[in-house]
């Protein structure tokens, strides 16, 4: 792989515009913004070529990054991204959808569609970006904004063959170079499509997801009830309440700890100043009621991370 980038943003304002032109020049051009944390992060951005499609290995900072209209119009990037982390944890935003990303997930994407990406600690992961003409399908956009789970078959398949393919060294326009991306293309629409038929034939699944997704655009929504959820996905409050009886918890439970990590999320990326701030934008009420739930949670009090 080409190395493009590898530094510590400590102290390093030079740093931090180097890492955006060289994301900029690899991924789409983005508003992309460092967020706090211990080191204040480091990146590392090397990528190879592999017959028209570029395989990414990318260790992102802390912090945001936002591509808006404008961004879209201004470099016309029309390609399908797909990222398999390796380490660390973060948030895709597209509208009012959500996909949170944690270690073994696939996560798909449209960079000609405005996106939001929340790294909530530092991230590796490896990222493939395949323009939209060698996707080979009669409708690209329904391939993005989309989750293949780390436990699911197809997603440890696609997740396997991006990591190995990150290895393979070749000219990138050879006959075998343009044979293996033919083969890591068809693989992950293959795998995309494949779950997408799984869920649709596992009705608790497609409660789970629909459930899942609305609650996390609406954490901040203080009053938000099982019964209500239940109403807004089109299921029974019963089989809602079996949906997440088969992850071992239920749907307030997991609710909360969604709250509790959007709200560490936020202070540590910056996105709260305060304490309270973080409390009041994830639907907590009651301050000391967050204080006590995050510290028996994170086994700190949360004012900890406004000190780093």
């Amino acid at each position: 792989m080409q190395l493009h980038f590898e530094d510590s943003f400590l102290g390093n304002s030079a740093a931090v515009d180097a890492w955006r032109a060289a994301t900029d020049r690899i991924f789409y051009g983005a508003g992309r913004r460092i967020g706090k944390a211990p080191r204040n992060g480091a990146g590392r951005l090397a990528s190879m070529q592999l017959g028209g499609v570029r395989i990414v290995d990318v260790t992102v900072p802390p912090g945001v990054s936002s591509r808006d209209r404008r961004a879209i119009a201004a470099d016309g990037v029309d390609a399908l991204f797909v990222s398999t982390m390796r380490r660390g944890s973060a948030r895709l935003e597209t509208g009012s959808d959500l996909i949170q990303q944690r270690p073994g997930d696939i996560v798909t994407w449209d960079a000609a569609r405005q996106h939001r990406w929340v790294h909530e600690v530092e991230t590796q992961s490896f990222c493939v970006r395949i323009p939209r003409e060698l996707l080979h399908v009669a409708e690209p956009c329904q391939l993005a904004q989309r989750l293949l789970a780390a436990g699911s078959p197809m997603g440890a398949l696609a997740s396997s063959l991006i990591k190995n393919m990150a290895r393979v060294d070749l000219a990138q326009d050879s006959t075998a170079a343009h044979r293996l991306r033919s083969s890591l293309v068809d693989t992950l629409v293959a795998a995309l499509e494949c779950e997408e038929d799984s869920a649709a034939r596992t009705p608790r699944a497609s409660v789970l997801a629909r459930a899942k997704s609305h609650m996390l655009a609406r954490l901040d929504c203080a009053g938000m009830s099982p019964p209500q959820i239940a109403a807004a996905v089109g299921a029974s409050t019963r089989t809602l309440a079996r949906a997440f009886a088969q992850e071992g918890t239920t749907p307030a439970r997991w609710m909360w700890q969604q709250r509790l990590a959007r709200a560490r999320e936020r202070l540590l990326t910056g996105e709260s100043a305060s304490v309270t701030d973080a409390a009041l934008a994830c639907g907590f009420s009651s301050l000391p009621h967050f204080s006590r739930a995050f510290r028996l949670a994170y086994g700190h009090p949360a004012e900890r991370l406004l000190a780093r």
